[in-house]
């Protein structure tokens, strides 16, 4: 009953510490909210994109000054349908359309627990989706990481930071998967590393 009538308790018991501004010349950082606290489908743990979610995120979009990159910040992928046709991120497409139109840098986002670092295609153009995993014990496919971004004005480079030593290219999967749920199946993706968990981590 919490995360339905006070889901962000526990954000709000750390966000002094937490939120920090970060101020970065010539590029911004710009949210985009993916979570519900209720949804019309038996899984809440997926994303979905509000109309007034999108609207908020465009209008930071719009009001950046001329010439200012964005990177936008979500905490699903918004990619909307996954290896098994169900979807992921509902209104997911959408978002990214309207994220192209604005030529926005990359997508930085979370939740499924391995790095990944591809481009997804629009109708209005391509979309970068950067992908983090975990410093938790929910691991899927990869050792606990976290991403390492690098911005030079024109080029932004991702490194996967990791306590094994592990190249980049060896951390990343090549395709957005359902959830941070180790694959089980052979047709899900999983990093070249390939340090799957025996046994399902704890969910909390």
């Amino acid at each position: 009953m919490c995360h339905l009538f006070d889901p962000y308790k526990r954000i709000r018991a750390i966000a002094d510490k937490v939120e920090v501004e970060i101020d970065l010349p010539g590029l911004a950082i710009v949210p985009l909210k993916t979570v519900a606290r209720w949804q019309p489908r038996p899984n809440w743990s997926k994303g979905w994109v509000t109309e007034a979610a999108l609207e908020r995120c465009l209008a930071r979009l719009n009001a950046l000054p001329e010439g200012t990159r964005a990177l936008v910040t979500a905490h699903h992928p918004l990619r909307e349908a996954g290896t098994q046709g169900t979807a992921l991120t509902r209104q997911g497409q959408k978002a990214m359309t309207e994220l192209a139109k604005r030529e926005v840098l990359a997508v930085l986002s979370g939740h499924v627990h391995d790095a990944f670092d591809l481009t997804e295609e629009t109708v209005q153009g391509s979309v970068r989706m950067i992908g983090a995993g975990t410093l938790s014990r929910r691991l899927r496919s990869t050792p606990p990481s976290f991403n390492e971004l690098r911005w030079d004005g024109e080029q932004l480079a991702v490194c996967v930071r990791n306590l094994e030593g592990y190249d980049t290219t060896e951390m990343m999967i090549n395709e957005v998967p359902e959830d941070a749920t180790p694959p089980r199946k052979p047709d899900e993706p999983v990093a070249p590393v390939d340090e799957v968990p025996r046994t399902d981590p704890p969910v909390h």
